[in-house]
């Protein structure tokens, strides 16, 4: 992915996101890597408004709340002055 970090931020500026299959990220130790490869700036996100549990690292959960509620669409972090460019 080094290599093609010129070509992952061509075709995401032009796509606006993209769709990587056929990895084998089985840790967070490798799924951290891989997107160290393509980012360079991992904000730290202190303001949260939603339950999340930290993995391990900069991996968290994605909001923790039973399937029958609904999260309504929004824009992620849109309330913090810093925010994350790219979500993995």
């Amino acid at each position: 992915l080094d290599a093609h970090r010129h070509w992952v931020d061509d075709n995401l500026a032009a796509h606006g996101a993209l769709l990587f299959r056929g990895f084998q990220l089985t840790t967070v130790e490798a799924f951290q890597a891989f997107s160290r490869a393509i980012s360079s700036q991992f904000p730290e996100l202190l303001e949260e408004s939603s339950p999340r549990h930290t993995i391990g690292g900069n991996v968290k959960t994605s909001t923790d709340y039973p399937a029958e509620y609904p999260i309504q669409f929004h824009n992620e972090y849109s309330y913090s002055q810093v925010w994350p460019m790219r979500l993995y």
